[in-house]
């Protein structure tokens, strides 16, 4: 009888039931006859000596058993892996809402310098998502230059409703003509 089949029937295994790594050790072509009664022919290398084949039944055999402090269950695994996931989901939610309060700092304080104008904010934030594009913001900021004048300056916001834009001698002309503003009640 074959070594190999001899070790097999000693562990009280089948060819079908021994790991894939025992059979490689079992010479090529070799046939041999499953549980279930299926032929299947072995893959094989060369021919093992007993020692490389008991030596591939004690390292199987000892990764086969794995020690039971180790193992969790499917159920503590999922619960597991849900739970690093939303832990996960609200660390990034955090980290996006810190990075738009810095951009919306960032933005405010070039309004109130000058440096944007306020119609302009929204761009601005769009282009401020990162850390690394908030600090590209803030070194374009340094270095330039005061863009807006007057009214804009203070924070206004073009077309405010109810806001007269008009100057006093446009408001007298208007007046003289009869003109009434542009969204006065007739």
């Amino acid at each position: 009888m074959d070594p190999i089949l001899a070790l097999l029937n000693a562990a009280e295994l089948t060819a079908a039931d021994a790991p894939p790594e025992w059979l490689l050790l079992v010479p090529a072509g070799r046939t041999f006859r499953g549980a279930d009664g299926r032929r299947f022919r072995s893959p094989g290398a060369a021919a093992a000596t007993e020692a490389q084949i008991l030596t591939a039944i004690a390292q199987t055999n000892s990764q086969s058993q794995p020690d039971a402090v180790e193992m969790v269950t499917k159920a503590d695994y999922q619960l597991m892996a849900n739970r690093a996931s939303t832990a996960e989901q609200q660390l990034a939610e955090r980290d996006a809402a810190d990075l738009r309060k810095q951009a919306e700092a960032v933005v405010d304080e070039a309004i109130t310098d000058a440096k944007v104008a306020p119609a302009s904010r929204d761009f601005y934030l769009n282009r401020a998502t990162s850390a690394e594009e908030i600090e590209q913001l803030k070194s374009f900021l340094a270095t330039a230059p005061k863009v807006v004048t007057g009214e804009a300056a203070a924070g206004a916001q073009p077309n405010d409703a109810g806001a007269d834009r008009r100057t006093p001698e446009e408001i007298e002309v208007d007046r003289q003509l009869g003109v009434e503003p542009e969204g006065a009640p007739a």
